[in-house]
């Protein structure tokens, strides 16, 4: 998924058996840049048009939690 200006990519990688990933972001204006881990156990996520914000969504034992953006 990528930012409305495309600057910045957004990746799951690392999925497990229950369909949870580690979240990254990559800056694609820079090449050389190293990717972001944004955070891990994610089970879904949604990105503002800017790409500056990221909703993250997790399980857990006693319902869903939704992190902090």
């Amino acid at each position: 998924m990528f930012s409305e200006k495309g600057d910045w990519a957004y990746y799951a990688a690392d999925i497990d058996a229950n369909g949870r990933f580690n979240l990254f972001r990559k800056n694609t204006s820079d090449p050389q840049a190293e990717p972001e881990k944004i955070s891990d156990a994610v089970l879904d996520y949604a990105i503002s048009k800017d790409g500056r914000q990221v909703i993250k969504m997790y399980l857990v034992i006693l319902g869903i939690k939704h992190a902090n953006i």
